[in-house]
């Protein structure tokens, strides 16, 4: 008989455990969130680059480099990727916006299909060498490529660290702390390329991702628990690191030390699944492009004919462990 009432008592408690999940994730992927479309200005498409955009790395000078075509090669689809050069200085003007595709020389290894994600920029003052640092997709392990640009429109390749050699899962954003330096975020544990595993460590929401600080011979891992990991971005005096965490919907900020190691100050929620930032030096602001509905992003993510909302957010915090920020909806 106990042993009866002890079964009916677990079962009810799994059920309860799943049914709660249940609910977390209806209202957690924003099942009941409606986005409405609006626009600081006019908006144009910017030429050449057809097969998406998935992070942008901004030169002093005015002039962006764009990361194209991330995840159509792994879903079967015909389509490569490139890096692009676009000048954003010029008026706004349609197709009268420069866009170029960067050549890429040296001993560079790649699979078939050209997979860039996110990016970083390193722009050494002494010398007037850029360095451009990306996230490169494989059909294994993936790398973080080090590249060093012409100043006209080519990238010269210099280096790569392998995701096991950092000890990560799928990677997703790299901020350079030197011209052969860096962190790198991880999204999941779970590689990219079994996209099974992937999905259900997203749809579990588990704090255990982490970002890494590569010294130019070690790895070592300067943050963690964190749910998804994803983009990074440093204020200006390098003071500060910013981590989107995606699935935590929040915006996470680390005092950084000389040393490269972090030491967490806040969370700032952002009621949207953050992804890309960027460091905005002379407002202080970080801006952010963001998903609103995570489940719709998911549904996206399986099929990109799926439209999937996003918006761009404006961030100001106040450097305090209390947490303040201001949000603005930008687009």
């Amino acid at each position: 008989m106990a042993i009866r009432y002890l079964r009916h008592i677990l079962i009810a408690v799994a059920i309860s455990a799943v049914m709660f999940q249940a609910v977390r994730l209806f209202y957690h992927f924003g099942s009941r969130t409606v986005a409405y479309s609006h626009y600081p200005g006019p908006c144009v498409h910017v030429p050449r680059i057809n097969n998406g955009s998935e992070d942008i790395a901004m030169m002093k000078d005015g002039r962006a480099f764009v990361s194209t075509g991330n995840g159509y090669a792994a879903r079967g689809l015909d389509r490569s990727g490139g890096i692009h050069l676009i000048h954003l200085n010029q008026e706004i003007d349609g197709d009268d916006i420069v866009s170029t595709e960067l050549k890429i020389t040296g001993d560079f290894p790649h699979d078939v299909y050209f997979q860039p994600l996110g990016l970083g920029l390193w722009e050494d003052p002494d010398s007037n060498r850029i360095f451009l640092f990306s996230i490169i997709l494989r059909s294994g392990p993936s790398d973080v490529v080090i590249f060093e640009f012409d100043h006209v429109d080519t990238l010269m390749f210099r280096s790569s660290v392998s995701s096991d050699v950092l000890g990560l899962g799928f990677m997703n954003d790299v901020q350079p702390t030197g011209p052969s330096s860096f962190y790198v975020s991880e999204f999941t544990r779970t590689p990219s390329y079994n996209p099974t595993l992937f999905m259900a460590e997203i749809n579990m929401m588990l704090p255990i991702t982490r970002v890494v600080h590569w010294d130019g011979e070690r790895a070592r891992v300067v943050a963690d628990r964190i749910k998804g990991a994803n983009g990074l971005a440093m204020s200006g005096d390098g003071e500060t690191l910013y981590v989107s965490a995606a699935i935590d919907k929040a915006l996470l900020v680390y005092a950084r030390s000389p040393d490269n190691s972090l030491r967490f100050v806040y969370r700032a929620f952002l009621d949207s699944m953050a992804d890309n930032l960027f460091f905005d030096p002379r407002s202080g602001s970080v801006w952010i492009g963001a998903h609103p509905i995570l489940g719709e992003f998911i549904k996206h993510e399986s099929d990109y004919d799926y439209p999937s909302p996003s918006h761009v957010l404006r961030v100001t915090l106040q450097h305090d462990d209390a947490g303040q920020i201001s949000r603005h909806e930008i687009h």
